[in-house]
């Protein structure tokens, strides 16, 4: 599995960098995050480390859910939970907080 990550230059306004992490026999009931920020503040600071090993339960709908409800309702935009297993099953979940209401909470 790659995930990439792009972020604003340390050195200039108008460039930025790219990360890719590739990740080789995740143990089952384990994936990892990235996310766009990280911590408290006004604004709230950027997220500049390496994805965040979490551990998971369920399928991608499951997860995408349990996520979503544990994050800031003020800051929360949207969230993306892919499964993918050994048998070729491939799932997207997806939350954003501009779908009805109904669909997220």
């Amino acid at each position: 599995m790659t995930l990439a990550k792009i972020s604003k230059s340390d050195f200039s306004d108008e460039q930025s960098e790219l990360h890719y992490y590739r990740y080789i026999d995740i143990a089952p009931g384990y994936g990892y995050c990235v996310t766009t920020y990280m911590g408290d503040g006004n604004p709230l600071p950027s997220f500049k480390d390496d994805p965040i090993l979490l551990p998971l339960q369920g399928n991608a709908e499951q997860i995408a859910d349990h996520y979503w409800q544990h994050l800031n309702n003020d800051n929360r935009i949207s969230l993306a939970a892919r499964e993918l297993t050994n048998s070729g099953v491939d799932r997207l979940k997806n939350f954003n907080r501009n779908q009805a209401k109904s669909e997220n909470d």
